[in-house]
């Protein structure tokens, strides 16, 4: 064999060496692709061939104690557009101009659409319009078939039966914003609403259920083809929530200030169920689920009494005369004062230079008729001998300077001074001045009418560490246990439980409240509290008066009570900001709330218990009467 035979051989068999590498190197690779990741591509295949578009799922509803309706869902008709089934961006373009002018939409909403459809995904439909009318639903129904891509539904939306009574604690639903899309997809859709404040915000998850989905299988050119039936994409609803809240109280309390900004809290002290967390005025959530106006928003924004603000529970206040209840327990549970000790009132108590004023000239007084009459110079003396630490401890064990779990958002925590938070907050030490004024709840002392209601439930309860709560049953809420006692003794807390009874059942007290109900009395306590001192100046350009002053800077008006007398059971704090004098502003309508509380007697009244099923309720006429509306 020559030596170009050997070379030529040599070669050929490198060659199918290399080929028969190559072959099977092939092999392995459609081995892989075939057998071993057979399933991964057959599912992308698949995702390839199908288009889920979201189905949502019927938000939870939200019931008071007793089963009236104050957020579900009701029917909601709506046109919407896929642009993907229409094609051209010119023909989406006309046939909303189209769809809008055969329902009579504006030219505004009409360019709204527009802009909408252009930033929305594949196959995710675009609101054109909602609740509409059903002679609008009706007609646009009709005319669907001459429009490809146009779809009128019948879905659901949210819907708040007693309005603004409820606004502050149920919150809203709205669109969601881009933010919320990038991290939920699913909410871009015209179908979903998201919580925004109040339990529809905390309560999301819970609430909005499991969206589900309709999967459309669509052919080579991204037409769908035919709807295919998937049951694991069946939506699920949301979670029925219960608040321990009673409508009819709540409605009758939110009543009590037409004109006047305030807020209204009732509590049953043997469980801690809040009965009533009212927030005046406030705002219609039924405007907010569609988007709000820019006029109806500005008209919230710049009003004075601000609607959009709960003041039941973020509103953080001096608390005024109502604190010297507790201030007397600090003054018997640290024996500065027996219940018996007199202090002189000339009207006024001087420190240093200083001078601090009081209400009247009381002459000797002891510690029932100074909580009667809201003597001041009694309570300096009593912040002198006790001090802050003392006055501070003792505030903290009857419920204030506590942000309380009600899961809702923004509850407030106020603020009990101390030498150290003085120190801290303020960067000076702390001085007898402080003390004078924290013992009558002013200066740096902040309560919500949240925390105000805990303190006055403490004390009926005779020293039980009562906590509220606002969810009964369902998403957050909280099991009803037994309080521990705070370790107060029952006879330091009869001697206030008696001079609350003097303020609004005996000659000289500051808030006489005689319910008109035989046999059954309340104990309470006023206050005012300052917002700003009315300066010599303004007293020499004739200022003399709270009411002289411009409404923001007239004293806020407070009360707290509790009752019957004899069995506590219910308390209330009331407070109308720049409202004057507690006696005067507040009493009264803390004196109708109780009253009602008291003749109802919903503690003893059996609970609502909702069923899953019921996440689809619409709602409920017969029971919204029943409220009050």
């Amino acid at each position: 064999m020559s030596d170009k035979e050997v070379l030529f051989d040599r070669r050929a068999i490198l060659l199918s060496g290399f080929g028969g590498l190559a072959f099977s190197a092939l092999g392995l690779r459609m081995a892989q692709l075939q057998i071993f990741q057979n399933s991964q591509y057959r599912t992308e295949a698949s995702e390839n061939q199908f288009n889920l578009v979201v189905l949502p799922a019927s938000r939870g509803p939200v019931y008071d104690r007793f089963g009236i309706p104050l957020a579900v869902n009701r029917r909601d008709f709506r046109v919407t557009i896929i642009k993907d089934e229409v094609g051209r961006r010119q023909d989406v373009e006309n046939t909303i101009d189209a769809v809008g002018a055969i329902i009579g939409m504006d030219v505004v909403s009409i360019a709204k659409v527009k802009e909408q459809s252009k930033t929305s995904l594949r196959f995710v439909p675009t609101q054109i319009a909602g609740q509409l009318s059903w002679e609008q639903y009706s007609k646009i129904s009709l005319y669907s078939a001459n429009f490809v891509g146009v779809h009128p539904e019948m879905g659901e939306a949210r819907h708040y039966p007693l309005g603004e009574a409820f606004a502050h604690v149920i919150g809203y639903v709205a669109k969601a914003t881009s933010e919320e899309v990038k991290l939920d997809p699913a909410t871009n859709n015209p179908g979903i609403r998201v919580g925004k404040e109040g339990l529809e915000k905390s309560q999301e998850i819970p609430l909005k259920g499991r969206h589900g989905a309709t999967k459309y299988e669509v052919n080579a050119h991204g037409k769908i083809a035919r709807e295919v039936y998937d049951p694991s994409l069946t939506p699920v609803p949301g979670e029925p929530i219960v608040l321990t809240i009673d409508a009819e109280l709540q409605q009758l309390a939110y009543d009590q200030f037409v004109g006047e900004s305030g807020s209204a809290v009732v509590m049953d002290i043997q469980t801690g169920d809040i009965l009533v967390l009212a927030s005046a005025p406030a705002f219609d959530p039924n405007k907010f689920i569609d988007g709000i106006g820019s006029a109806d928003y500005s008209a919230y924004l710049n009003n004075e009494y601000r609607p959009l603000y709960h003041k039941a529970i973020r509103g953080t206040y001096p608390p005024g005369s109502t604190f010297k209840t507790i201030m007397s327990i600090a003054a018997l549970e640290n024996q500065v004062v027996t219940p018996e000790e007199t202090v002189f009132c000339p009207g006024s108590y001087r420190v240093g230079n200083a001078l601090f004023h009081c209400g009247g000239r009381h002459g000797n007084i002891a510690m029932h008729n100074a909580i009667k009459a809201s003597c001041d110079v009694y309570f300096y003396e009593m912040g002198k001998r006790l001090g802050g630490e003392k006055m501070a401890e003792t505030a903290r064990k009857y419920g204030l300077g506590a942000a309380y779990d009600l899961g809702i958002p923004g509850v407030a925590k106020g603020v009990i001074p101390d030498a150290a938070w003085k120190l801290n907050r303020v960067k000076t030490g702390w001085e007898i001045y402080d003390s004078i004024n924290m013992v009558i709840g002013q200066g740096y002392v902040a309560a919500s009418p949240l925390q105000l209601a805990v303190m006055a439930a403490r004390i009926a309860s005779f020293g039980k560490a009562v906590v509220p709560r606002l969810i009964k049953s369902g998403a957050g809420a909280v099991p009803a246990v037994p309080f521990a006692n705070i370790g107060s003794k029952l006879e330091n807390l009869q001697v206030v439980h008696g001079g609350m009874f003097g303020v609004t059942n005996e000659g000289g007290g500051t808030a006489r409240a005689d319910l008109g109900i035989e046999g059954v009395q309340i104990a309470g306590k006023t206050g005012t509290s300052q917002v700003r001192r009315i300066t010599m100046a303004e007293r020499r350009g004739g200022v003399r008066s709270n009411a002289s002053l411009p409404w923001k800077f007239r004293d806020n008006g407070l009360f707290v009570c509790f009752g019957p007398f004899d069995s506590p059971r219910y308390c209330c704090a009331v407070v109308v900001e720049h409202g004057g004098g507690g006696g005067r502003a507040a009493a009264p309508r803390a004196r109708a709330i109780m009253k009602a509380t008291l003749l109802k007697n919903p503690g003893n009244m059996p609970i609502f218990e909702p069923n899953r099923a019921a996440a689809a309720a619409s709602t409920d006429d017969s029971k919204t009467k029943k409220a009050g509306r």
